[in-house]
């Protein structure tokens, strides 16, 4: 999570990471996490393109093949 712009949290088991404007956090990979924004935020979210754009489940909404960006 890197946010441009906002704050956001991210709850973890056992603990809160708080980022402002210009901050990352990598989660550690099968690390359950919760973003939370109590106001507008703007984020980039970077994953590995192996993960499904709708998590665990396919939906017609489930991007099987990437494009290029």
């Amino acid at each position: 999570f890197w946010v441009i712009k906002g704050d956001l949290c991210i709850e973890l088991r056992e603990s809160v990471v708080h980022l402002g404007p210009g901050e990352l956090f990598i989660v550690p990979k099968r690390v359950e996490n919760k973003p939370i924004a109590k106001k507008e935020v703007h984020v980039v979210l970077i994953e590995p393109k192996s993960v499904l754009n709708t998590g665990s489940k396919r939906t017609e909404k489930t991007v099987e093949k990437l494009d290029w960006i």
